[in-house]
């Protein structure tokens, strides 16, 4: 007999409200929170097909961690915004908003993953950086009595490519509904920073141009745009140009080598590792030591809302392959291997291929799946282990320094959208 045991704590992103004597632990947004516990509870019977009917049809940006009626539930959702560890110890369960509550003097590191992020900056699937110590994926949910027998079960409610079905209409009609949809996600948006400062990071290309395009069109005011790097790069160009069209603030962010080494030598950094350090990927340094020094001079606001354009390129299938090999495993091995395993130069040796060989034989075998499009494949790899494990712990970096954050191409509008578009209109 298992028993489970929550080790959970609030942080910047985790709270809990109260429901009678229990606490409902939360991350994210508590609207889309409440919404989906009070479903919950209101069901005549609780079941699977229930639970995955509601969180199918639930914004993004949240993860829920509650008992009722005896019943363990928690649910990450569709992007895994929000990580869930969980450990297997003797006969308890652990379950935890935070894997560092689970690590033991005895916990030893998982060697595998090591060599997972040294390869791709991530580890694959459950894995964590520590022996035992597991993580929940994208879209799952645990939903078992308090005490049960036997391993643990997951239950996936949304499988990207797969969960929703090709529609089978013209491209006219696809540009039409995307205009409409994409409406739809700047107007929720807008609903959601009813009037704060909306943040844009925006460099040339198409993603952030969009979202700022459409915000102009909306006619929100309260907005500020910036860009960093190098002086006299192409971002930096066509940044400020569409800034100036658009009579949007902005300004350039100076990448300074002898500034940014004392960033990433300094407490500030340690503090960051910490808090976007989640045992599976990489602290993403991308955006927060600008991001500091924005706030630092006051041109970003207390209460602002970071909105980028992550990951338009991806969902749009801008990273499908636009060569004509042959659909087999050795073109997804090939693929997968190039373009997700490369920081460390390990795919001349051997072992390592061999490796990778058999994550994506598992990977593949572990799907419920029954006809494979290994292009398809290739997007629900680059979904369910980079967008939200990599990506996703991106947006750590605003909320270190106290800021929301939106991400309008993950809006479950858009996800679903993509979804039903077929593969030969998301080619090139």
């Amino acid at each position: 007999m298992n028993k489970i045991e929550l080790k959970l704590s609030s942080n910047k992103n985790w709270s809990f409200f109260k429901y009678y004597n229990e606490k409902v632990w939360y991350a994210g947004e508590l609207c889309i929170v409440k919404k989906i516990f009070y479903k919950i509870i209101k069901l005549e019977e609780i079941n699977i097909q229930r639970l995955k009917n509601i969180l199918l049809n639930s914004d993004n940006k949240f993860a829920l961690i509650f008992k009722f009626k005896s019943q363990l539930f928690c649910f990450t959702d569709s992007i895994r915004s929000y990580p869930i560890f969980y450990s297997q110890q003797n006969n308890k369960l652990l379950i935890s908003n935070d894997a560092k509550k689970l690590i033991k003097k005895s916990t030893s590191t998982n060697k595998e993953a090591v060599i997972d992020c040294l390869l791709s900056g991530y580890t694959h699937g459950r894995y964590t950086l520590y022996e035992n110590i597991h993580s929940m994926m994208a879209a799952e949910i645990i939903f078992t009595p308090i005490k049960f027998v036997g391993n643990l079960k997951f239950n996936k409610y949304f499988i990207y490519n797969f969960t929703f079905k090709k529609n089978k209409n013209n491209l006219n009609y696809f540009k039409k509904k995307l205009d409409i949809k994409f409406n739809k996600v700047i107007s929720k948006l807008i609903k959601k920073a009813n009037g704060r400062q909306i943040v844009i990071p925006l460099s040339g290309g198409l993603d952030s141009r969009l979202i700022l395009c459409k915000l102009h069109e909306f006619k929100y005011k309260n907005i500020v745009s910036f860009t960093y790097g190098l002086k006299d790069n192409s971002d930096v160009k066509y940044a400020k140009i569409i800034a100036e069209l658009l009579n949007i603030k902005w300004k350039f962010v100076l990448f300074e080598k002898t500034k940014f080494q004392k960033y990433y030598n300094s407490n500030f950094k340690n503090k960051y590792d910490s808090f976007a350090d989640n045992s599976l990927s990489l602290p993403n340094y991308q955006d927060v030591f600008f991001i500091k020094e924005l706030v630092d001079e006051k041109f970003i606001e207390k209460d602002s809302i970071v909105v980028n354009g992550q990951t338009g390129d991806f969902i749009t299938g801008g990273q499908i392959p636009m060569n004509k090999e042959k659909q087999n495993f050795e073109y997804f091995n090939k693929e997968i291997s190039s373009k997700h395993f490369f920081l460390f130069n390990g795919l001349n040796n051997p072992s390592i291929k061999k490796y990778i060989k058999e994550i994506l034989k598992k990977f593949i075998q572990d799907k419920p799946l029954q006809k494979i499009n290994f292009d398809e494949m290739l997007e629900l790899w680059n979904f369910e282990e980079r967008q939200t494990k990599y990506i996703i712990n991106g947006q750590r970096a605003y909320e270190f320094m106290n800021l929301d954050w939106y991400l309008p191409f993950w809006d479950n509008e858009l996800i679903k959208f993509w979804n039903t578009v077929p593969h030969k209109f998301k080619v090139n």
